[in-house]
């Protein structure tokens, strides 16, 4: 049974693809819409976005390319996760390095659009960003900082 759901799923992601070539606002074939029962436009905001203010924005963006965090300071998350430079929030590499050269066991996932994953990490083990971002400071290999109270200190 989940072999054919994900055989349908597939030939609606071809369908939307073939779709997506034609006029899409006015397309009205029924392949399009077998399609947008299962695949619909991402919103015009993350969930959680109507609290963000301008002030947490720009703190984001500093955070997002601030070389502190590493225990070596040479790092920032756009260093596995770029975004700047037109790049998908990926490093393109099987696995990424860390702080001191060492890779990890996973590549880094895409940070664009994060906010609507239902799960953060390749393995699920955070359930929001917020619990996300403490990670990679904090793992040995990525950003090797013994704690978090080192990583805040840095910042102050």
């Amino acid at each position: 049974m989940k072999t054919n759901h994900a055989i349908s799923l597939l030939a609606a992601t071809a369908t939307l693809a073939h779709v997506a070539l034609a006029d899409p606002v006015t397309e009205t074939t029924p392949q399009r819409t077998d399609v947008l029962e299962y695949i619909q436009p991402l919103p015009d905001q993350m969930p959680g976005a109507e609290k963000d203010t301008g002030a947490m924005i720009q703190l984001g963006k500093r955070l997002y390319f601030e070389k502190k965090l590493p225990k070596n300071q040479t790092q920032s998350c756009n260093t596995c996760h770029v975004v700047d430079n037109g790049g998908a929030g990926v490093d393109n590499q099987p696995t990424s390095l860390g702080a001191f050269g060492k890779r990890g066991a996973r590549n880094s996932p895409t940070t664009w659009n994060a906010g609507f994953h239902v799960a953060q990490f390749w393995d699920g083990r955070a359930e929001d960003l917020t619990a996300q971002a403490k990670g990679p400071a904090l793992n040995p290999i990525e950003m090797a900082m013994p704690a978090e109270s080192g990583v805040v200190a840095r910042l102050l």
